[in-house]
Order: structure tokens, then sequence, then C-alpha cells
């Protein structure tokens, strides 16, 4: 229950306290003023900041995770990195203020720069990223893709991605998801990742 309401609180409201202002600037004031609720009531179910932007996360991480289950399921590699790309987008593209916090997030944690990364947030973040790497291992294993390091691999995609959805949610009213994907996958597909 916790995490629902933090990601209403915090990630799917339209001025997006944490997604506008960041974790260090927002206050817990500003969230439950955004919220429609009291101070009381943010802290009946957070004891702090902190735990309500895990708990946000941590509900968004779930419905990635859900989203995507399927497509690693069946399929050529191609064809599972295509929907793995679709499924993506939609979900950025329906919770667009949650891919600022996304973003803030990934980068605290691949630096490593502690802040805002508990176990249990790394350990379903690292869960969420394993789908992206077998992915793009089992395309370098059949062949659609040419082999070469993993994270260097993982990383060019993630930059990828980040650049389309960010272009889209800048720049485009309604972005198309199906023509956002195929953009995100041609670029991938015939730049670094292209086999030679």
């Amino acid at each position: 229950m916790n995490a629902v309401i933090g990601a209403s609180i915090s990630c799917a409201q339209p001025s997006g306290c944490l997604a506008r202002r960041g974790f260090e600037d927002a206050t817990m004031r500003e969230i439950a003023d955004e919220a429609g609720i009291g101070m009381q009531g943010v802290y009946e179910h957070f004891i702090s900041k902190q735990q309500l932007y895990e708990e946000a996360l941590l509900f968004r991480l779930d419905e990635i995770q859900t989203r995507v289950s399927d497509v690693i399921q069946s399929g050529t590699s191609e064809t599972r990195l295509r929907a793995l790309a679709e499924k993506y987008v939609a979900h950025f593209l329906e919770s667009p203020l949650f891919f600022p916090v996304w973003e803030a997030h990934q980068f605290t944690c691949q630096w490593k720069l502690g802040g805002h990364c508990s176990q249990a947030l790394q350990a379903r973040t690292n869960k969420v990223m394993a789908v992206v790497d077998r992915l793009l291992q089992d395309a370098m294993d059949e062949g659609y893709l040419r082999p070469m390091n993993l994270r260097l691999l993982a990383s060019v995609s993630h930059a990828v991605f980040n650049a389309v959805i960010q272009h889209h949610l800048q720049h485009e009213k309604k972005p198309d998801p199906k023509a956002c994907a195929d953009e995100m996958y041609e670029l991938f597909m015939t730049g670094l990742g292209a086999k030679r």
C-alpha cells in the first residue's frame, strides 16, 4: 500500500514534485500539498522522504518488471529486443514524470554515489536491468549483435533509450510509442550494436 501511495504522491501527480524539484530540493510539505493530504497523512505511511522515494521507485520498478516479463519468454532475441523497447517506451510515455526520477536514480546507482539507493532498491533495479542484459547477451549469441563487452553494450543501449525518450518527451505533445520504440531500435541496431 505504501508503494502505491508513494508512487502517486511523488511521480504521478501533474507537477511531480520529486521529478520537478529532485530529491534534495523537494520537501515533505510540498509533496503533501501536491498530493492534497496533510503532513500527518504522509507521515502515517512514510517515516521519511527517503522511504517515500524508495517506495515510489520500487512500485514503478515492479510495474516495469510486470510489463517486460512476457517479452523474455519467446521469439528470437531480435523480436524480444524490439518488444522490450516498446514496453519500456510505453511505460515512460504513460508516466513521463517518472523518467527524470528514474534517470537520477540510475545515475546515482551506476556511479555508486550513495545517496538514495538502498540495498533493496539496488536489488530491484538490478533485476530490471538483468532483463536487458539477458536479451543483449542472447542477441550476441544468436548473431544479431556483434560480440563485445556486455557492460559497454548495455550502457550504449541505455544511452540510446534515454536520448530517444528524452527527445520525444521534450519535443512532442503526444509522443507516438511505436514510432519512439522504432527509432530507438533502429538507432541501436544500426549503430554500435550492429553486426559487422
